[in-house]
């Protein structure tokens, strides 16, 4: 079985590498990632410049440039921890299951049920993903790669071109978070959208509808340093 499995880019510094840091320095990178998820977290936050984050916490372009080596390398950071930290809390869930196409239905519901929750989460997820080289970050985009591989493997997902599969899959996933941001979908949206989702990977409608009808497990209370909920509701 081959599962989500959270990595971290060795080219990516993260908050949590920074232990055995100086802490004023793990203060201040910590407090330019805030700055920069609260800029991205606006629905026009699309464009967060090096001079938007050091303005927004009173710092110098020269302790930025200390810190991180250019604009990308920042976004490429905040992309990884964004989803990183709600994996930690869904992965362990999702790893249980064998089978491919309930892991991606699960992933789907779970990411899109806290969209709802947490818009300020949503609103930098979708920015950061319009500003970095793939949609959700690298992290994310290899997890889904390989669970998409394992699916083409034992015949769950039925597909030729496997970066066709993810692009359909992460796109749909981006396009409904924005449907979320700026409707008011029903409560049934994100199994909706899981069921849309295993279709275009191959699964035969009657296993995709008794898949997204199953309920999904409940997640622990977190508090992640970029969520704004403690909690994460699913939908029914």
């Amino acid at each position: 079985m081959t599962n989500f499995v959270s990595t971290r880019s060795e080219r990516i510094q993260t908050v949590s590498t920074t232990t055995s840091q100086p802490k004023k320095r793990v203060r201040t990178r910590l407090a330019m990632l805030r700055a920069t998820i609260d800029l991205l977290g606006q629905e026009d936050g699309r464009v967060v410049r090096v001079e938007d984050v050091v303005s927004q916490v009173g710092m110098t372009r020269t302790t930025f440039y200390n810190h991180f080596d250019s604009r990308e390398a920042l976004i490429d950071t905040v992309a990884f921890e964004l989803t990183h930290h709600f994996n930690s809390i869904i992965l362990p869930i999702i790893n249980l299951e064998k089978d491919a196409a309930r892991r991606v239905a699960m992933a789907t519901r779970y990411y899109l049920s806290h969209a709802r929750a947490d818009r300020k989460w949503a609103w930098a997820v979708v920015n950061v993903s319009l500003n970095s080289k793939v949609l959700f970050g690298e992290a994310t985009h290899n997890d889904v790669t390989r669970n998409i591989v394992a699916g083409q493997a034992d015949g769950t997902f039925r597909l030729q071109d496997l970066n066709a599969g993810r692009d359909m899959l992460m796109g749909t996933v981006l396009a409904a978070f924005l449907h979320i941001l700026r409707a008011k979908p029903t409560s049934r949206y994100q199994s909706d959208m899981a069921m849309i989702i295993l279709r275009g990977l191959g699964v035969p409608t009657r296993k995709a509808e008794r898949i997204v009808a199953e309920p999904l497990p409940p997640l622990p209370s977190y508090s992640g340093p970029f969520s704004t909920v403690n909690a994460i509701d699913a939908d029914e």
